[in-house]
């Protein structure tokens, strides 16, 4: 199956629309970290059989954790994760509240990447 990835201009895009939305302190904060993080999922693919779930938990954890950005990690994460698995036929169908504890439950180091993909495949519907 191919898989339709995100561009490092659109993730850039998504990171300065949350900070003008809802505020913090823009820019990159760690270019290298911004590579590895749109690297992940690709290199995942190449020696594994990786799900479309699998693939978006490697952008939102490589963003999450891996901290490109000034500010606004966890936001971008969730929002990269969320247009991989729309742009690739799946919608993200959950709580906000029960998506945000996630979320900062992964930025605290309290979930594995295979914990977010699980928690994806099972919040997300075809579209």
């Amino acid at each position: 199956m191919s898989f339709r990835w995100i561009s490092k201009h659109a993730v850039i895009a998504i990171h300065a629309e949350q900070i003008a939305d809802y505020g913090g302190a823009s820019g990159i904060y760690d270019e290298g970290a911004l590579e590895s993080a749109l690297a992940k999922p690709k290199n995942l693919l190449s020696y594994a059989k990786p799900s479309v779930f699998d693939l978006a938990a490697a952008y939102g954890y490589g963003i999450v954790q891996g901290h490109p950005f000034t500010d606004g990690n966890k936001r971008t994460g969730l929002l990269v994760s969320a247009l991989f698995l729309y742009l690739n036929g799946w919608e993200l169908d959950a709580k906000e509240a029960v998506t945000a504890d996630l979320i900062f439950r992964l930025a605290d180091g309290k979930v594995t990447q295979k914990a977010l993909s699980r928690w994806f495949e099972a919040n997300c519907v075809k579209r």
